[in-house]
């Protein structure tokens, strides 16, 4: 039994009709793949460094107050502000969120809107936020500190009435 070998013409077709060219692709090898994207990551990874900044306070406490009371309304889940909250904080929020849940599904429920927000420095790298928020007919209070912790705002304490 012999085995002939195929031209490239023969096994893949004229090279007008394909989309890649069958050479390269046998050519290149896993190795150089990875090498490739672990220049790539390194590359993202140095360009995300470099350009990392944070956000303004008021800014960011508006973003994760409107995180955080989603997850207390059930709309978003909680694991969501895991990055911008303490371990206390978090085990709260969690905690409150579960008894939420139990009083009404997200169905039953509309979105809090964010009335005001009031961002006073408190030192360097902590703010305390003082808010109103509008949760279906009820005006509510949110009081909560933000402090900076491995180069990102973190909220560390919050109070809701």
């Amino acid at each position: 039994m012999t085995t002939s070998a195929l031209s490239v013409e023969e096994a893949f077709g004229s090279d007008e009709e394909l989309a890649f060219d069958p050479l390269a692709i046998s050519f290149s090898t896993p190795h150089e793949f990875l090498i490739e994207s672990v220049d790539a990551r390194l590359a993202r990874r140095a360009v995300r460094g470099a350009s990392q900044t944070l956000p303004h306070p008021s800014v960011w406490s508006h973003t994760i107050l409107r995180a955080t009371l989603e997850v207390l309304t059930g709309f978003r889940p909680i694991t969501h502000v895991n990055r911008w909250v303490s371990p206390e904080v978090y085990a709260s929020l969690a905690r409150r969120a579960s008894l939420a849940l139990r009083v009404a599904p997200p169905s039953d429920r509309q979105r809090p809107v964010v009335r005001n927000v009031r961002v006073s420095s408190v030192a360097k790298g902590r703010v305390d936020v003082i808010a109103t928020i509008l949760d279906g007919e009820r005006v509510r209070a949110v009081a909560f500190e933000m402090v900076v912790r491995r180069a990102r705002w973190m909220v560390t304490a919050i109070q809701i009435g």
